[in-house]
């Protein structure tokens, strides 16, 4: 039997979808080969966190799985981060930007398997004023659309896609003063994105050049554009080189200050919330420990 011994924290709503069959699903992949109990986050109201922390103190779990999306893995991460306890990923939202960056399957049983045949790595974690990040987080109107989102009260790439094309002509990009370790730069920008992996979800890759483990944030800047080169502009996400976009910036940083007009949207690891007109960025090296694929090419 392993030396591991994990707890996993099933999230019943993320992705929207039923996850009744789970919890044997995870019986069966472990089978004999760890020590493990499974737990199902109540509701929103749960306090998660101290949940688990005295699950670990009580019953010396060195590993906390987080089964669902980046949202989930945000919280139960934010559990664990800058400890010895390793942070186990089974995806089951509807982006999982922070899952496919570390290539950790999409297929439910195979991300089961890594948490009793991977190995360990570190990888850089964030913050947005006092949020913790670990995939990406930022302003403007991915921000905008984030909160517009939360408030629908479904969930859904359908209701996504109808929040965009509902705002996208309405909405007037802001003028931001960025200080990047010093170096002062003012832009309008539609959005400004601070990445520690390299998307937003769904290979969706709003920075690219992004790497987890060196120490830096990748700022992506997205300046004022046309209507019509919306859709040009978007398919780069996908194609890999939004950063060589005429319309788009890039910079990297360790601690970057950014100051706006008025308070207004932020999100963080696809959860939205709302911010001041000052907001501090910042990069933590290599301080939560996490299971990927044993041939992961992430250092260890």
């Amino acid at each position: 039997m392993s030396l591991r011994k994990a707890l996993f924290v099933i999230n019943p709503i993320a992705g929207g979808k039923k996850k009744d069959d789970l919890p044997d699903l995870i019986r069966f992949v472990i089978n004999n080969r760890m020590e493990h109990k499974i737990i199902v986050w109540q509701s929103a109201d749960q306090n998660i966190d101290e949940v688990i922390k005295k699950e670990i103190a009580e019953n010396g779990f060195t590993m906390v799985v987080a089964a669902g999306g980046d949202g989930t893995i945000n919280r139960i991460a934010s559990c664990i981060n800058r400890t010895s306890t390793t942070l186990g990923i089974i995806p089951l939202g509807s982006g999982n930007g922070l899952a496919r960056f570390l290539k950790i399957p999409m297929n439910t049983q195979k991300a089961i398997d890594i948490i009793a045949t991977g190995k360990d790595v570190f990888i850089d974690t964030c913050t947005l004023n006092d949020k913790n990040f670990y995939c990406t987080s930022g302003v403007g109107f991915d921000a905008h659309i984030g909160k517009l989102f939360a408030e629908a009260g479904k969930r859904g790439p359908l209701i996504y896609v109808q929040k965009i094309a509902g705002e996208f002509n309405k909405y007037k990009p802001e003028e931001y003063e960025l200080d990047i370790d010093g170096k002062k730069i003012n832009r309008k920008a539609f959005l400004v994105t601070f990445a520690n992996s390299n998307q937003y979800g769904n290979e969706a890759q709003i920075a690219p050049q992004a790497d987890i483990q060196d120490g830096l944030l990748n700022i992506t800047l997205l300046k004022s554009f046309r209507a019509f080169q919306a859709p040009l502009i978007a398919s780069r996400l996908y194609l890999k080189n939004f950063h060589e976009s005429k319309f788009v910036e890039t910079y990297t940083g360790e601690k970057i200050k950014l100051t706006r007009g008025s308070e207004g949207p932020v999100h963080f690891d696809g959860d939205p919330g709302i911010m001041g007109k000052e907001i501090n960025v910042s990069i933590f090296p290599s301080t939560l420990k996490i299971c990927v694929a044993g041939s992961s090419k992430l250092k260890g």
